[in-house]
């Protein structure tokens, strides 16, 4: 079950907030496991989610509809991301990367022989030109999104690396792992 709020009363309390400036909305149900990640569309329209059930949904925001559900990958789906101009959603979980249409779901590309492990998360570049991905193996490697060669390989720390995300403008990449933050 994945829900879709806007903060908590917890939230606003760590915050400073007031209670009263956060709202529960409601709660997106038909993953059949725990829900691992979530991400918004650019344009605030769609929530897509994915789950240890093997699947990644994508949500209708203003009604709580699932739109469409897919299982694509051979184990549990740990991250999932939109591009930034919303036509795509990788998605990533067992050894391998996925990029699909957002629109139906078809798989447009596939990064292979990524690691030795599961590929922890993925995330797109703010150009939507590349995307990278970390694994519990320790390494960081950078894909094109649209033919699903391998660009680059960065080896890490001696350990999993479970996040990797984009500076905003691009220049950059941050990553975390059990060992260190780089």
């Amino acid at each position: 079950m994945a829900s879709l709020a806007r903060g908590s009363q917890a939230d606003a309390a760590s915050s400073g907030m007031p209670a009263s400036a956060c709202r529960f909305d409601m709660t997106l149900s038909g993953h059949s496991d725990e829900v691992t990640d979530v991400a918004w569309s650019p344009d605030g329209s769609k929530v897509a989610s994915c789950s240890l059930d093997y699947t990644f949904k994508v949500w209708n925001v203003a009604t709580g509809e699932c739109l469409s559900s897919k299982a694509g990958h051979t184990g549990p789906v740990y991250s999932v991301s939109f591009s930034p101009d919303g036509k795509h959603i990788v998605t990533c979980g067992d050894a391998c990367g996925r990029v699909w249409a957002a629109d139906s779901l078809e798989q447009q590309a596939i990064f292979e022989g990524h690691h030795t492990g599961y590929v922890t998360c993925a995330s797109y570049s703010p150009d939507g030109l590349t995307v990278a991905t970390s694994s519990n193996d320790g390494t960081v490697r950078l894909w094109d999104p649209t033919s699903g060669a391998l660009k680059k390989t960065i080896e890490t720390i001696a350990g999993p690396i479970t996040q990797v995300v984009y500076k905003p403008d691009g220049a950059s990449l941050a990553y975390c792992g059990r060992d260190a933050a780089q």
